[in-house]
């Protein structure tokens, strides 16, 4: 008798409420050890000192401080999920699976911030590594209930790869980066992760697969740096925006096999 493939839906509602609960419990510790000043006019100040990268400040509003925080929470977990997933389809363990959702998790951001010269955000932010190791353990004893048929990996990268966009783009913009480098940053941020990850399993990186996605990041990224410097649109409704346009176009490529043409390839024998 065939079973009916189980809806993505409810997997998703039940892995977010249960890190939600995991992160309010230890964000507020993991925010106070950060090196954060509240100022007299409520807004946050975040800076780093080194010999290659001086007196950087960046203010946040406590709004923008709570949407880019939950943003990346969302983002984490999303990619944590699509590397625990692939890490399911290859029949790993418990630690390969913490393993493949965190190396997802956190590796385009960690590239991008090397590339930036700026501290690693996880070594700060060890919540971080909490969320994927959560999302990890949580996939592991739920994967078996999503049909092989379903496309649940692929939806959960669009939507890691959406938000990550998004939040590499405006990183890079906090820091004075101009727009055309602002967007790469976002684009790093999106692809690389899942490239280590598919990379790491001798799978094709999806990124490199006919449906569009390198495209989408870069259509979203590419928004939310024009909305948020050249219109009076607020950071939130830019993030938004970008990352919304970012998942659409992803999803399009998804369920309606979205593609740019390719080349036709070289002729054999030179001919």
């Amino acid at each position: 008798m065939a079973t009916t493939p189980t809806t993505i839906t409810p997997f998703y509602s039940f892995c977010m409420a249960m890190i939600v609960i995991l992160i309010l419990s230890i964000s507020h510790n993991a925010t106070a050890q950060q090196s954060t000043t509240y100022l007299d006019d409520a807004s946050h100040q975040f800076w780093h000192d080194d010999s290659t990268l001086s007196a950087i400040t960046i203010r946040f509003s406590q709004a923008q401080w709570d949407l880019l925080l939950l943003t990346n929470i969302a983002a984490t977990i999303a990619f944590a999920i699509s590397g625990a997933l692939v890490a399911a389809r290859h029949r790993l363990d418990i630690v390969g699976f913490i393993f493949m959702a965190c190396i997802t998790g956190i590796g385009g951001g960690t590239l991008r911030d090397t590339i930036l010269d700026l501290p690693v955000f996880w070594l700060n932010d060890y919540y971080i590594i909490l969320v994927c190791s959560g999302a990890a353990i949580l996939t592991f004893f739920t994967a078996q209930h999503i049909s092989k048929r379903s496309k649940a990996l692929l939806w959960a990268d669009a939507l890691g790869m959406a938000l990550f966009t998004v939040l590499g783009a405006q990183k890079a913009i906090s820091l004075g980066i101009d727009i055309p480098v602002a967007i790469i940053m976002g684009i790093f941020s999106a692809c690389l992760g899942g490239i280590i990850r598919d990379v790491i399993v001798n799978d094709v990186p999806v990124v490199f697969q006919r449906d569009i996605y390198i495209t989408a990041s870069l259509l979203g990224a590419m928004s939310y740096c024009l909305l948020f410097t050249y219109t009076p649109l607020s950071e939130g409704y830019a993030l938004v925006i970008g990352g919304a346009l970012t998942f659409i176009i992803r999803a399009l490529a998804i369920t309606r096999k979205l593609s740019i043409p390719a080349h036709k390839g070289l002729d054999s024998a030179g001919q």
